[in-house]
């Protein structure tokens, strides 16, 4: 984790209030979405994969003769029939030959986007810090070049927090921060955020009237 020292910008008369983290739950959703993924492989490595001319080939139907749906299916089922017997040796074996795997490739689709979820997830909790002080409110990012936002409470407009249906019951939630002149963070997964809020607005020297 990363720490917010008197070295890091803190006035002589400022001292830190609060400091808060990232909460392991912002790894729940993409590892729900990896264990998906890798079960929607799973089902396509079992079911295999069909061609293009399996396609083509509709079954005799099966439906009770003499009824519209009956007669529908068996028009698309005698069409099918004449495209086979018509087909050209060239066409035929390219669809044939042309293997499809929609299960696979959208597992593949999955479990990329999830692997992008849980690297993005990783950064942010190991770079992301909320520091409250007794002057303003600072939230640190980047593992490489990290970088520090300031709030000076006085600007700050409105705290927005949501929770989800199960991270509720951790009490942790998405803490946005919106400030005077359009400046807005987003901190997702953030411990206790009605903790951090009620340390800005009851502090002694956050003074209300002039807002």
């Amino acid at each position: 984790m990363l720490f917010i020292r008197k070295d890091d910008g803190l006035a002589n008369n400022e001292e830190v209030v609060l400091q808060q983290y990232t909460h392991w739950w912002i790894f729940v959703v993409p590892i729900m979405i990896l264990l998906f993924g890798f079960y929607l492989w799973l089902k396509a490595v079992s079911k295999g994969s069909f061609s293009l001319y399996s396609l083509l080939m509709i079954d005799e139907p099966k439906t009770v003769a003499n009824t519209i749906s009956y007669q529908i299916q068996s028009y698309i089922y005698q069409l099918s029939i004449l495209i086979k017997n018509n087909m050209p040796n060239v066409i035929y074996e390219f669809l044939s030959q042309t293997r499809l795997h929609p299960r696979k490739w959208l597992s593949q689709i999955i479990i990329f986007y999830a692997l992008y979820r849980l690297i993005r997830a990783t950064l942010t909790f190991i770079t992301t810090q909320l520091v409250v002080t007794n002057q303003r409110v600072m939230i640190r990012t980047g593992l490489f070049k990290p970088q520090i936002v300031e709030f000076p409470r006085m600007h700050i407009d409105a705290f927005h927090i949501k929770k989800g249906l199960l991270s509720q019951f951790l009490d942790v939630g998405t803490l946005i921060i919106q400030a005077s002149g359009g400046l807005t963070a987003k901190l997702p997964a953030i411990k206790a955020p009605e903790e951090l809020t009620t340390h800005v607005i009851e502090s002694d020297d956050y003074d209300v009237n002039t807002r």
